[in-house]
């Protein structure tokens, strides 16, 4: 079964676009992966249009050696964009590959390890601040905040993940300097921001209930004595 041909497809996810990979065989089995230029990622898209014809003829139950291939070919840069561009194509190979044998793609990988996983609502709050227009209503206060939790508990979830944030002057505002918003290399933890978190998780505790889980995604943001600054601004 070998590769025809390889494409890459976008579409408008509103603030940010979703790319596929469009992997298609001879005898017209399509395989399908996705990869991400929204976020730190841009020219992944153009590392697979670079070596796709490397894989055009390809036999996709070769997908082992086509990989150490396009390795091979981009090694003096092979990490980081090059490596999601590779991925996307191996796993474009491996949905073909299990579509022509019948299978799922876990039967290739090992087997399914269980039928069912727990799930959390992700991005709680951070969306409706940063992205309003996409994902209303908006937040702008903490009660708007406390408001949200109770949303995800009524929904049914048992555990929300969320982020940093500052509430001044009636607004809400994203606090990340690790992507550089706003600017600050020296990635310090104040007063202010200990503060803000722990109004933050108070507002959510008190809308979800005492039996949420409450995720604080630190990403980036600061170094190991901020950490140690915001694990215990929030130990109890």
């Amino acid at each position: 079964m070998k590769v025809a041909s390889i494409e890459t497809l976008s579409c408008d996810a509103g603030w940010r676009n979703y790319h596929f990979v469009k992997l298609v065989t001879e005898d017209g089995f399509i395989g399908w992966s996705e990869y991400d230029e929204g976020f730190g990622s841009p020219g992944v898209g153009t590392v697979i249009r670079g070596v796709a014809e490397r894989v055009i003829g390809q036999q996709v139950e070769d997908h082992e050696r086509i990989y150490a291939d396009l390795f091979a070919c981009t090694r003096p840069a092979a990490s980081g964009v090059i490596a999601q561009g590779l991925g996307a194509i191996e796993n474009a190979l491996l949905d073909a590959k299990a579509k022509r044998l019948g299978i799922p793609c876990y039967a290739l990988l090992g087997g399914k390890i269980r039928g069912s996983i727990r799930v959390y609502w992700s991005h709680c709050a951070t969306w409706r601040i940063v992205h309003p227009d996409v994902y209303p209503p908006a937040i702008h206060s903490l009660d708007d905040v406390k408001a949200m939790g109770a949303e995800v508990h009524g929904k049914g979830f048992t555990g929300l993940k969320t982020n940093i944030f500052i509430y001044e002057n009636g607004t809400a505002r994203g606090w990340g300097p690790g992507f550089g918003r706003p600017f600050l290399p020296e990635l310090n933890i104040d007063r202010k921001i200990l503060r803000n978190i722990s109004a933050h998780l108070e507002a959510f505790r008190d809308g979800a209930g005492p039996d949420m889980d409450i995720l604080l995604d630190l990403n980036f943001n600061a170094k190991t004595e901020g950490y140690l600054k915001i694990l215990r601004e929030i130990s109890d």
